[in-house]
């Protein structure tokens, strides 16, 4: 069992790196319409940590070399400052884990790690990958972008899960660009004058529920300080399949978005996000059926 902790250099530091100034993390004022007694840490920030000491659980234990899932539900926001039980615990194949907060002792964060199934076809199959012929948006993240993000990587080093957290979270910031996506969800909420992330974030509260990733084998074996990182491709091509939004509009709603990276034609990492979108008058009242669930 680990105690996880962060501050605000921590919660800095990772928006520096990935983009999400997202106000609900560093405004108190905003954080108190959520009934919070502090800012929430950003969830990826959080399961940095997680996935990065799952995957040396993993390693430890020698699994089977091959594609692996992880699966986080983000069920309480993780506050500054406050101090948190990070727990690794074995089931079946895979790996569990809970962040629970120390003070009530309820959890925070739960999910798991596991070998991809192919007992149903192939791993391609599994993994469903369909070469981004019907994809919502492409993009591409080049040598130089990745290479400004490695220099901007927090302090603490994750070793062999380096690459694919990397790419994981490049993923999830390169969502928050996409100003297509927050166009849609403006409209659906009724916000006609939001047409980016910052701007929705003005009018409302922007939470992430759920984060899934499928994590190919051969991203696992890149070494991110090689000047050959994820082979000899320039670009990482990236899909995002159509969005999902789901809900009740003005009340709030729900966006699910897949996005998949590729060196080539070779599958690297798939990532799914939810996102929880409340208006500010409602934001304290979505939370706490959140924390419900």
């Amino acid at each position: 069992m680990t105690a996880l902790r962060y501050n605000t250099a921590d919660l800095q530091a990772w928006a520096e790196f990935s983009g999400d100034f997202n106000p609900v993390h560093f405004d108190l004022a905003r954080a108190a319409r959520l009934n919070l007694k502090a800012v929430p840490v950003h969830g990826m920030r959080v399961m940095l940590d997680v996935k990065a000491a799952l995957f040396q659980e993993a390693r430890r234990r020698e699994w089977p070399e091959g594609a692996l899932v992880f699966k986080a539900v983000l069920r309480a926001p993780v506050l500054r400052n406050a101090v948190y039980r990070f727990a690794i615990e074995s089931r079946g194949n895979g790996l569990n884990f809970t962040v629970a907060d120390e003070e009530r002792n309820t959890p925070c964060m739960t999910g798991h790690l596991r070998p991809l199934s192919t007992r149903n076809g192939s791993q391609r199959e599994s993994i469903g990958i369909c070469g981004g012929e019907h994809a919502w948006h492409s993009f591409s993240i080049s040598r130089a972008e990745r290479a400004a993000a490695i220099a901007l990587w927090p302090a603490t080093s994750h070793g062999p899960a380096s690459a694919w957290l990397l790419l994981d979270a490049l993923l999830f910031s390169a969502l928050l660009r996409q100003p297509g996506l927050f166009a849609q969800v403006s409209d659906f909420a009724g916000f006609a004058c939001a047409r980016s992330v910052d701007d929705l974030m003005q009018h409302a509260t922007v939470l992430q529920t759920h984060h899934s990733t499928v994590i190919s084998a051969e991203i696992q074996r890149v070494d991110i300080d090689s000047t050959s990182a994820y082979g000899e491709a320039d670009a990482i091509r990236c899909d995002i399949d159509t969005p999902v939004i789901t809900g009740s509009g003005q009340e709030g709603c729900v966006v699910q978005a897949t996005l998949s990276a590729y060196a080539g034609t070779q599958f690297l990492l798939r990532t799914t996000v939810a996102l929880m979108i409340s208006p500010l008058s409602s934001s304290a009242k979505q939370l706490e059926q959140r924390e419900n669930v």
